[in-house]
């Protein structure tokens, strides 16, 4: 039998925001809904959608609870969603993902299993229709635990939607900046990591829809984002000098390429040299960057 008072303790708000997502919310919405876990909230965060997103969450009744604003972007409607949760731990779901019905549980167990853990993310799949395009994250990251801030700065291994957070440490660290309005997770986690331990299930219980064209999909824009970030969150929380070089010069590095690798794929070669030549200042000795400068020169 479920003792009440754990119960309470261990309780969940999942937070579920919508813009224009009508066509997958109902997928989001049932999917936290089946979640096996007492004591569990679903809140939906509808940032003033011009589709049936309201008709869809109104669908489930008193299943749910509903709140409509003006739009107003994604980080002021995921913080109305932290507003108005009453849990102590909160999940983040967008609203054209989903989850499998164990996620919660398991989630909860890692904190339970260690009171200086403040975020528990978990393995996720990529999907198109009905086909899988990349089966775990694993492959492109390297999961962490622990303090990971050393890892962070160049690797963000957490899937947002995979993510559960303990409500005291997301009040320490501060809530989602409006500053941020591209990679405000990546911000989001940098900040937790240095209050609070990470913890990781190595499962998939988060399924990641791809093909829905985004502001952060636009590589470009999105890497002097978070190479801003990056930046003022060395400066802020380490006086510009981050304890780990090693980790700087890669992250800036992988940022650079990524960008690099992103607009020879658009076949925007001038572009592409730019990025690959910044990044080899940052790795000078990792050969495989000058591969790339050759090709984006042919």
């Amino acid at each position: 039998m479920t003792d009440p008072k754990s119960s309470l303790e261990y309780s969940v708000s999942t937070v579920i925001t919508s813009y224009n997502k009508g066509p997958w919310l109902g997928e989001a919405i049932q999917s936290a809904l089946n979640q096996e876990l007492d004591s569990h909230e679903v809140l939906v965060i509808d940032d003033g959608s011009q589709d049936n997103t309201r008709e869809i969450a109104e669908s489930f009744g008193t299943q749910i609870r509903y709140h409509y604003q003006e739009n107003a972007g994604q980080v002021p409607a995921k913080n109305k969603g932290i507003e108005l949760a009453k849990g102590n731990f909160i999940a983040f779901l967008d609203g054209d993902d989903r989850w499998r019905p164990t996620k919660l549980e398991k989630q909860i167990a890692k904190f339970k299993a260690d009171p200086d853990v403040g975020v528990v993310y978990t393995d996720r799949l990529k999907f198109k229709g009905d086909q899988i395009v990349l089966a775990s994250n694993k492959i492109g990251h390297t999961p962490r635990e622990g303090d990971v801030t050393k890892y962070l700065i160049y690797d963000m291994f957490v899937p947002f939607s995979s993510s559960m957070v303990r409500k005291t440490d997301l009040d320490k660290a501060g809530w989602m900046s409006e500053a941020c309005p591209i990679a405000p997770d990546y911000d989001l986690w940098l900040r937790l990591s240095t209050v609070c331990k990470f913890a990781y299930v190595d499962e998939i219980l988060m399924e990641y829809r791809t093909g829905i064209d985004s502001i952060g999909t636009r590589v470009k824009t999105k890497t002097d984002y978070v190479i801003k970030i990056q930046e003022d969150f060395v400066r802020d929380y380490f006086d510009g000098k981050f304890p780990y070089p090693k980790s700087l010069n890669r992250a800036y590095y992988n940022k650079y390429v990524a960008a690099g690798n992103f607009q020879l794929g658009q076949r925007q070669n001038v572009i592409a040299l730019r990025y690959f030549l910044k990044a080899a200042k940052y790795r000078p000795f990792h050969f495989s960057i000058y591969k790339r400068i050759l090709r984006s020169m042919l």
